[in-house]
C-alpha cells in the first residue's frame, strides 16, 4: 500500500452557510484605525452593492476599492452584501495611493509584521495596513495573504520574509506593485479584480516582473530564484543588477543563481490528477471527521504540494504539505463542516512547481450521534483537537445511535445501513456510510465499551433480596466509556424499584420484592426511565425468614413552641436616610406591601404616597436571613437624597447566631441599588449595614434596636449613622401594639443633617398574617422638611412560615 500522509488544520473555523459576503464585526473597525485613517463600521442596506456603497460613502464609484482593502475575505467579485451586516470603511476617502502600501487579508498561525523604523517583530493581524518599507515573515507552517492597492493579491507560504513597498498613485493608476522577496516561497494571483495588474519582485539574485495571472517565485537557501509562471502574460526574469532580460511564457520556469544571468525557460513539469473514485461528501460527527484524499503520481516528481481551501480560487487556506514522491494519499482529520476546495501540484528535482490541479471540492458533513442520557435537542460541540494526531476509535456505549443527513444511510459489519444506526454490542465496528446511489461518503471507527452492574462488594460477592420485603441494594457500575451524569435502575419481573442514588461509580438502589417474585429477577442500568439497557444485574429471592416481633415505636417528639410574631410597620417601607424596626425572629419564607402618606410641610408642595413590596427567607436554621424589595412614590418631590429612592432596589443578606433565650441578633448588610438616573432616585448604591437586636421580657414584652450606617459609593461624602429604638406588647388575643423612636445623624446633600422621628403602631398577628398601622411624627424642623410633620402606614404582611418547624411536626 503507497504511503499515506496525515494533514494538519492551519485554521479551525465553522465556515459560513453561504458563498456571499457574511459581514465584519463592527469592533474590528475601530482596531483597523491608523495614522490619519479612522475606519468606523457601515451597516449595509437593502440593495446595497460596492459601487452604490462607494457612491453613497464616498461620492465616488470609482472607490469601490477601499471597500476591498478594508474588508478581506470578500472574494472575486460580484459581491453579494446581505443587508444588516456591517462593512469596516474609513470616515472619508483618503487620496489614491495614500494609504498603506497593502493589507493583510488573511493569515494563519505564527505571522510578524516589522515598520520601516522599527527593530521589533510585532504579531501581524487580519487587516492590518503594511506601509511602504515593512516587512511581513512568515514562520514554520504558516501562511499570509497581502493585497495591494491595485487588488494584486500575494501569498506568503512558510519561512518567508517579504518586504513590500507596494505601488505610487501614478503606479496604481497604471496597475502595478512592487515587493522584495529575501527568502521564502511566494504566490502571486494578478488582474483577479480589475485590470491586467503587474508585479515587480526583486530578490536577493533577481528581478521578477510578472503581468497578470499567477505565479510562483522562491528564493531558497543559496539565494537562488526559481520562477514557475502559471498563467497571465509572460514573466520577464533579469539578474539582480538588471541587464537583458528573459522571457518566461506561461507552463515555463527559470531560476536564476546569484550573480549569474537567468537560465533558458524550461517547461513546468505536469500537474498531478486526482483518482477517479475521489469522493464529493465525507460523513462525520461533532467529535471527528476524516477527509481522504488520493491521486496519480506524476514522473519526475520530487514532492508534491497538497492544499485545502475555502475558496474555489485557492484563498482561506485550511491545510498545506509538501510530501515525498512515494505519497499519493492524505488523511485530514477534524475538519469543520463545510464545502471545500482541495488542489495539487507537483515539484520537479529542480524545485519548479507545476501549475494547481483540476479542483477537488468536496463537502464535510455531519451526522447527529446520540449518546445515551442525551437530550435530543442537545447538540455536542465541534471537537477541533489537535488534528494532525492519529485519531482514535470514538468510545460509545451501548444505546448510542447515528442519525445520518437526508439521503444517507449508514452501517458496521452485520448490520444493513440505515438512517438511524443503534450501536448495541460491545466491541470495535466501522462506520461505513453511503449516499442514495450507493456512492461512499466516508465514515469512521468507533468502540462500543462494556458496561458491568454488580455487587458493591466485590465481583465475586452475590446478590440477594427477600420475598414480600424491601430492601437495599449497593451496586456498582464498570465501564470504558465516560457515563452521563444522570443513571437510573429499572426492575424486572417481581422486583420493583422505590428509588436510586449516586455517589461516584455506586449506586445505592431501593426495591420492593413482590410475594410472588420468580427466584431470580433482573435489575437493568439505563440513562433514563425509558432509554435502552446498558448492563443488566441478577438477584436471588429467598424466603422470608419469620418475622419478629415489632419494637416498641418511640415516643413523639415534642412539639416546638410557637415564636411569637411582631408587627414592622414603620420597616416595611424603605428610605435611603431612615431604617425602620423589623421582626428578625421570624423564620421560613415571608412576603409584604405597604403604603404610606407622609403629609408637606409646605402648603405648596404636594403630599408623598409612597408604595413599597418585598420579600424574606430565613434558612439554615434561621441563621442566613435574605431580603430583597422596592418602593415607588406615585406623589411627592425629591429635593432632598432623604426623599429619594423611588424605583430603586433594596437588597440584603444576614447571619443570626443562636444565642438562645429568645434573644435574637442579626447581622445585617444591605443596600440601595439605582435603576434610574433621574431626581426619584439615588443613583448611586448606598450601603446600609446595620445590627438588629430582639430582646423579650415578661412574656408580652419585647425591646427592639437597629444600629448601622448609611453611605454612598462616590465621591458626594454622604454618610449617616442611622438607627430605631421601640417596645412592643402583645396586648389581647392577636392584637399587638408598639412604640418606635428613629434618629439619623451624620453629612447629606453637604449639609448635616438631624433627623429625629416618633411614632406608634397597632396592628393585629393572626398566624403567617400580619395587618398594622402606624403613624410617625417629625420632632424637628428639619425633620418636618424632609420627612413630613407626619406620616401613616398600612402594612399587611403574609408568609411568616416556619420551614423548620414544619418539617419538624411532619
Amino acid at each position: 500500500m503507497k504511503p499515506l500522509i496525515t494533514l494538519a488544520l492551519i485554521a479551525l473555523a465553522p465556515l459560513p452557510a453561504q458563498a456571499q459576503f457574511a459581514g465584519r464585526d463592527p469592533a474590528d473597525c475601530a482596531a483597523m484605525s491608523s495614522g490619519d485613517v479612522e475606519v468606523i463600521p457601515y451597516e449595509i442596506q437593502r440593495g446595497d452593492s460596492c459601487v452604490r456603497v462607494a457612491r453613497r460613502v464616498f461620492g465616488d464609484r470609482g472607490r469601490h476599492d477601499l471597500i476591498h482593502a478594508y474588508n478581506p475575505g470578500m472574494g472575486p467579485p460580484p459581491h453579494r452584501l446581505t443587508a444588516g451586516t456591517y462593512l469596516c470603511l474609513p470616515r472619508t476617502a483618503p487620496p489614491r495611493g495614500s494609504g498603506p502600501a497593502a493589507r493583510i487579508t488573511a493569515l494563519r498561525q505564527r505571522v510578524r509584521s516589522r515598520p520601516p523604523e522599527d527593530a521589533d517583530w510585532l504579531p501581524a493581524r487580519l487587516g492590518q495596513g503594511v506601509d511602504r518599507g515593512s516587512r511581513v515573515n512568515t514562520l514554520s507552517a504558516a501562511f499570509a495573504e497581502l493585497t495591494f492597492q491595485d487588488t494584486s493579491v500575494v501569498t506568503l507560504r512558510g519561512d518567508t520574509l517579504v518586504v513590500v513597498y507596494g505601488a505610487t498613485e501614478g503606479a496604481v493608476r497604471r496597475g502595478g506593485t512592487e515587493a522584495v522577496l529575501e527568502r521564502g516561497a511566494l504566490r502571486s494571483r494578478l488582474g483577479e479584480l480589475r485590470g491586467a495588474n503587474s508585479l515587480s519582485v526583486r530578490t536577493p539574485s533577481s528581478r521578477v516582473a510578472l503581468s497578470g495571472g499567477s505565479a510562483v517565485t522562491t528564493v531558497d537557501e543559496e539565494s537562488t530564484t526559481r520562477v514557475s509562471n502559471h498563467s497571465g502574460g509572460a514573466a520577464r526574469v533579469s539578474g539582480e543588477s538588471g541587464g537583458a532580460a528573459v522571457a518566461v511564457a506561461p507552463g515555463m520556469g527559470s531560476k536564476v543563481r546569484r550573480g549569474a544571468r537567468p537560465s533558458r525557460p524550461r517547461p513546468l513539469p505536469d500537474a498531478p490528477d486526482w483518482s477517479a473514485d475521489q469522493p464529493a461528501r465525507f460523513l462525520g460527527v461533532a467529535e471527528l471527521t476524516t477527509v481522504r484524499g488520493a491521486w496519480q503520481p506524476v514522473e519526475g516528481a520530487r514532492v508534491y504540494r497538497v492544499e485545502i481551501s475555502r475558496q474555489p480560487d485557492g484563498r482561506e487556506l485550511v491545510a498545506q504539505v509538501e510530501v515525498p514522491s512515494d505519497v499519493t494519499r492524505f488523511e485530514l482529520h477534524r475538519l469543520p463542516p463545510g464545502t471545500y476546495y482541495a488542489r495539487l501540484s507537483t515539484i520537479d528535482g529542480d524545485f519548479f512547481e507545476s501549475r494547481p490541479s483540476d479542483v477537488w471540492s468536496f463537502g464535510v458533513e455531519l451526522g447527529q450521534l446520540m449518546r445515551p442520557g442525551q437530550a435530543p435537542t442537545e447538540e455536542a460541540a465541534f471537537d477541533f483537537g489537535d488534528a494532525s494526531e492519529e485519531p482514535q476509535p470514538l468510545v460509545l456505549l451501548p444505546g448510542a445511535s447515528l442519525t445520518a443527513p437526508d439521503g444517507v444511510v449508514c452501517g458496521v459489519q452485520g448490520v444493513d445501513p440505515v438512517a438511524e444506526l443503534a450501536f448495541a454490542s460491545a466491541g470495535d465496528a466501522m462506520v461505513a456510510c453511503a449516499d442514495a446511489t450507493g456512492a461512499p461518503v466516508g465514515g469512521f471507527a468507533v468502540r462500543v465499551a462494556e458496561v458491568t452492574l454488580g455487587s458493591a462488594e466485590g465481583a465475586s460477592a452475590s446478590l440477594t433480596a427477600t420475598r414480600g420485603r424491601e430492601l437495599v441494594l449497593p451496586l456498582r457500575v464498570g465501564s470504558g466509556a465516560t457515563l452521563p451524569a444522570s443513571l437510573t435502575v429499572r426492575g424486572g419481573e417481581g422486583v420493583e424499584v422505590l428509588g436510586t442514588e449516586r455517589e461516584g461509580d455506586v449506586l445505592t438502589v431501593r426495591a420492593r420484592v413482590a410475594d410472588d417474585a420468580p427466584d431470580v429477577v433482573s435489575l437493568a442500568l439505563a440513562a433514563s426511565e425509558d432509554g435502552p439497557a446498558l448492563a443488566e444485574t441478577r438477584v436471588t429471592v429467598v424466603e422470608a425468614e419469620a418475622v419478629a416481633e415489632a419494637p416498641t415505636p418511640a415516643p413523639p417528639e415534642p412539639e416546638l413552641p410557637e415564636r411569637p410574631t411582631w408587627g414592622q410597620p414603620f420597616g416595611a417601607s424603605f428610605f435611603p436616610s431612615v431604617v425602620g424596626l423589623r421582626d428578625v425572629s421570624r423564620g421560613g419564607v415571608g412576603a409584604w406591601i405597604a403604603a404610606g402618606w407622609l403629609a408637606a410641610n409646605d402648603a405648596s408642595q404636594p403630599d408623598r404616597f409612597r408604595g413599597s413590596a418585598g420579600a424574606r427567607a430565613a434558612l439554615l436554621d434561621r441563621q442566613l436571613h435574605l431580603e430583597a424589595g422596592a418602593s415607588v412614590d406615585f406623589e411627592g418631590t425629591h429635593e432632598r437624597t432623604a426623599q429619594r429612592g423611588s424605583g430603586d432596589v433594596w437588597g440584603a443578606a444576614g447571619y443570626r447566631p443562636d444565642f438562645g433565650d429568645g434573644v435574637d441578633v442579626l447581622f445585617e448588610a444591605g443596600a440601595f441599588f439605582p435603576t434610574q438616573q433621574d431626581a426619584s432616585g439615588l443613583g448611586v448604591v448606598r450601603l446600609v449595614p446595620s445590627v438588629h437586636l430582639s430582646l423579650p421580657f415578661e412574656e408580652r414584652w419585647l425591646f427592639r434596636t437597629r444600629q448601622g450606617a448609611a453611605f454612598d459609593l462616590d465621591d458626594s461624602g454622604n454618610a449617616l449613622w442611622v438607627s430605631a429604638y421601640g417596645v412592643d406588647a402583645r396586648l389581647v388575643g392577636p392584637l399587638i401594639a408598639g412604640a418606635e423612636v428613629s434618629f439619623s445623624l451624620g453629612q447629606e446633600d453637604d449639609d448635616l443633617l438631624v433627623l429625629p422621628l416618633a411614632g406608634a403602631s397597632l396592628g393585629i398577628a393572626a398566624g403567617p398574617l400580619v395587618l398594622s398601622i402606624g403613624a410617625r411624627f417629625g420632632l424637628t424642623e428639619e425633620a418636618w422638611d424632609t420627612m413630613g410633620p407626619y406620616s401613616v402606614f398600612f402594612t399587611l404582611e403574609a408568609g411568616a412560615w416556619d420551614l423548620e418547624r414544619i418539617a419538624a411536626t411532619r
